[in-house]
């Protein structure tokens, strides 16, 4: 089978982890996978991956008629070859709805949070062209569409899709270094670390903490991350014009360098308008820190389990729920990592996912039973 992702070499963008990493699962349970992006001349890329030159001048478009013609001709081969697409709104993930259209071969669709309302309505003109023309047609007839969440079931419902969907999250590896301990300490770290974008709800953050500082001082604010189209020169103004204090911004970390900015914080915050996933949530959670997230992003199970705290997003919330969160002595944080850990070990192994994706397959070309996750 074939999956398509427009680009695994942001590695701070979550589609660069988990399709890689489902790839990866689905070729150890002896499934023949290719992975097709644009990642050309690109160094270290995975053995199954293959990669094509972004022909197009405007990148952002993204077109290759030499990945085009290659699908082709592996649809050729095989009619029954399954597609598997990731993310929308570039040429990599019309082709596919072109060929089905073409040649009638099975295609699933993951749209990784692009069908969410945040982003349908935030972009460029050049977006809602796309959808209009090209992109909505390709994906109307998929045999599948997979949601990593319900609040990605209900965006694909929302916008009048009735095609099967299956509900299966991302996985997680779980960090198997060095453990995290909290321990009493003259500074405390509130964390967050991810994509320094506009939807990440960055701005909120930092009003929140103007609030915060003066009565936590024994707290910094460190954000991690690459500048996703220079949004930091939008909140420099923001951060003058409220006096912050203790934030301290740094580039993206990979690899053992992201793993140790977990491990030496104390809290973690996602304030997101829109995720369909966060993987970043998952990471800080299977090594123990817990986390501060909105209702925006589908980890409302937080509370239940007793690992953090998901609240409506607005600056008194956020204000509100980090007061409370900061005020809490070691003990009590060590308990609701732990509570995150456990989690994150029972319900979202790569296993799991990889066996949930395989029953998908095996439904879509046996015509099995179809299986409890997909509705």
């Amino acid at each position: 089978m074939i999956h398509i992702v427009p680009s695994i070499s942001n590695k701070s963008s979550g589609p660069s982890y988990s399709v890689v990493r489902l790839c990866e699962i689905l070729i150890k349970s002896g499934l023949k996978v290719k992975l097709a992006t644009l990642d050309y001349k690109k160094k270290n890329l995975p053995s199954f991956v293959k990669s094509f030159k972004n022909e197009f001048i405007i990148k952002k478009i993204g077109h290759s008629k030499f990945m085009y013609k290659w699908l082709e001709d592996q649809i050729k081969i095989n009619k029954n070859l399954i597609i598997h697409n990731h993310s929308l709104w570039m040429m990599p993930n019309i082709y596919p709805g072109i060929l089905r259209t073409k040649y009638g071969n099975p295609l699933v669709i993951s749209p990784r949070g692009t069908l969410s309302k945040w982003s349908m309505s935030n972009g460029s003109i050049f977006k809602k062209i796309i959808w209009h023309l090209l992109q909505k047609r390709a994906i109307i007839n998929a045999i599948c569409f997979h949601a990593t969440s319900e609040i990605e079931y209900d965006e694909i419902r929302t916008l009048g899709f009735k095609n099967p969907v299956g509900i299966i999250p991302n996985g997680i590896d779980i960090y198997e270094g060095t453990k995290k301990k909290f321990k009493k300490k003259n500074k405390k770290k509130l964390l967050y670390l991810g994509r320094i974008h506009k939807k990440k709800g960055l701005d909120v953050l930092l009003i929140a903490w103007s609030k915060l500082q003066d009565l936590h001082q024994d707290w910094d604010l460190k954000i991690v991350g690459p500048d996703d189209n220079n949004y930091i020169n939008e909140l420099n103004p923001l951060i003058k014009k409220l006096k912050l204090k203790r934030v301290f911004f740094s580039k993206k970390k990979e690899r053992e360098k992201k793993w140790k900015e977990y491990l030496s914080s104390d809290l973690f915050v996602l304030p997101s308008h829109s995720e369909n996933f966060g993987v970043t949530i998952a990471e800080a959670l299977s090594v123990g820190l817990p986390v501060v997230t909105t209702t925006n992003t589908p980890w409302k199970k937080l509370e239940e389990y007793n690992a953090g705290w998901c609240i409506n997003l607005s600056v008194e919330n956020m204000y509100q729920c980090l007061s409370h969160a900061m005020k809490l002595d070691e003990k009590l944080l060590h308990n609701l990592g732990e509570n995150g850990k456990n989690w994150m070990k029972k319900d979202y192994s790569w296993k799991m996912v990889g066996d949930k994706m395989l029953k998908t397959y095996s439904w879509i070309q046996n015509k099995e039973k179809k299986p409890d996750f997909i509705f």
